[in-house]
């Protein structure tokens, strides 16, 4: 005999299990039942324990239960079971037999339908939510860049990213295009709390504006025409517990501004085509180089939101102000591109003093494209003048035509308005002039621009629509 203590053991163990379970012994007779099964089925002890499981069937009690095909065929039996309130039940009957081979017992397992199609559906949304993870982290570009520390600049920035990284609420970086912005991010992710968690980069101004909501937040299957029919997590949800960079936040529409602040201020989104509330504690890191102030007063960007963000601001300085670092930057660049390019070549002085004595209004990201040139073009080992002088002499003709932008708008006459209005005039015809300057290469025109081509395409789409509008006045 079981101790009672021992027996009661089990049943604690027994009663953890999330639906019903009916134990017979080899006769069908009902020698316990999960104390859930009573209230879940409506039924009294009296009415289950030792009674006939093919008299409870005659009764009603229950209909084409899976206990009574594993006694008559002593198998695993599956059967979907009508109970006493007509609730669906998917239930597993599982004949346990002694060291004779005889048959000891039936145990039957069952969950009610509704149950299981919602463990179902959380299953799938967690499997969705995962290979999608795995599928963007495989679409990525890591970026794994060292932060250069040589400058006083640079070492007080990482004195204050070490008091940021201890803390958990929103950072704000500013800085010229080229800076960097998403390294600095990646330091205060991998040196917080969330260091074991997902860092995951989103670049704002490279999501068409229609897609940026169920990108963000994901959506339901079938949610609108195109929609995965697997439904989709979004940015919020795959980075939840982790970090989510959000590079040129200016460039989010005010529609989606307001839906941000929210996930900011409760970590509360919904999915396109759902009413379910969801939760995302990730924590956003942002980055601009923009002003967003300015964008405030223009009414181009949320007040609320800014504020929100701008908690813990971080402005990155440009490159030209940081001089102690280009030489280890230059090296650091070398260094990554012979070794992927197998190749063993070196700077001199006289080119590193050529580098420290330019103004690089590209920042970091100039610098890291003109060594990769240098690695690929230079004929010798010793990286010298000679072949930053060839890098020069290729861009004349460049640094020409944008001093030929400049004095064709000169040339115009000065009339004066409103300056946004004036701003934009003169940015519409700086982008346009620039396309022209480079032949309609517009990976070109977005490089020299230092913005990404999904929105210099969407500026264009913006002054056709403005153009359309105006000639049908």
């Amino acid at each position: 005999m079981i101790k009672r203590s021992l027996l009661s053991f089990y049943e604690k163990i027994v009663d953890t299990f999330m639906g019903n379970i009916i134990i017979t012994d080899k006769e069908g007779i009902v020698i316990y039942a999960k104390k859930h099964n009573k209230s879940n089925l409506k039924l009294t002890e009296n009415q289950i324990l030792g009674k006939s499981m093919f008299h409870l069937e005659e009764e009603g009690l229950f209909k084409n239960t899976a206990t009574t095909q594993a006694l008559i065929h002593k198998k695993t039996t599956f059967r979907y079971v009508q109970g006493s309130l007509n609730t669906p039940l998917m239930t597993t009957a599982v004949p346990v037999f002694d060291n004779n081979g005889e048959l000891e017992m039936v145990i039957a397992y069952s969950q009610e339908e509704h149950f299981m199609k919602e463990i179902t559906e959380k299953f799938e949304e967690d499997r969705q939510k995962y290979y999608q993870l795995a599928n963007y982290l495989l679409d990525k570009k890591t970026t794994t860049s060292s932060i250069v520390a040589e400058s006083r600049q640079i070492k007080n920035l990482f004195n204050l990213m070490n008091k940021l990284s201890a803390n958990d609420t929103t950072v704000l970086l500013t800085g010229e295009s080229g800076t960097g912005k998403e390294v600095f991010a990646r330091y205060i992710h991998n040196n917080s709390e969330r260091k074991n968690s997902i860092f995951i980069p989103v670049n704002c101004s490279a999501i068409p504006t229609e897609l940026m909501e169920s990108e963000f937040f994901g959506y339901t299957k079938g949610s609108f025409t195109g929609a995965s029919k697997d439904g989709k997590a979004g940015f919020f949800e795959i980075a939840d517990q982790g970090t989510l960079f959000l590079d040129e936040i200016g460039e989010l529409p005010l529609s989606l501004q307001s839906k941000l602040l929210r996930v900011l201020e409760t970590g509360e989104f919904r999915k396109v085509g759902s009413n379910q509330v969801y939760y995302s504690k990730a924590r956003i890191i942002s980055a601009t180089n923009k002003n967003l102030f300015n964008m405030v007063n223009e009414g181009q960007f949320r007040e609320d939101l800014f504020y929100r963000l701008n908690i813990l601001p971080i402005e990155i300085p440009p490159l030209r102000e940081r001089l102690d670092d280009i030489k280890p930057l230059a090296e650091l660049f070398l260094s990554q591109f012979n070794k992927k390019y197998r190749t063993e070549k070196k700077l001199n002085d006289e080119v590193i003093h050529s580098l420290e004595n330019y103004s690089w209004p590209g920042n970091i990201r100039e610098l890291k494209n003109i060594i990769e040139r240098l690695v690929i073009t230079s004929n010798t080992d010793i990286l010298d003048l000679q072949s930053i002088n060839i890098q020069k002499n290729n861009q004349v003709s460049e640094t020409e035509d944008k001093i030929s932008i400049e004095s064709d708008m000169k040339r115009e006459e000065l009339e004066i308005k409103p300056l946004r209005h004036a701003v934009k005039e003169f940015e519409k015809k700086y982008i346009l002039k620039t396309i022209k300057v480079y032949n309609d290469n517009m990976l070109q025109v977005s490089k020299v621009l230092g913005m990404h081509k999904s929105g210099l395409y969407r500026k264009l789409e913006e002054y056709r629509r403005v153009d359309n509008n105006d000639n049908l006045r």
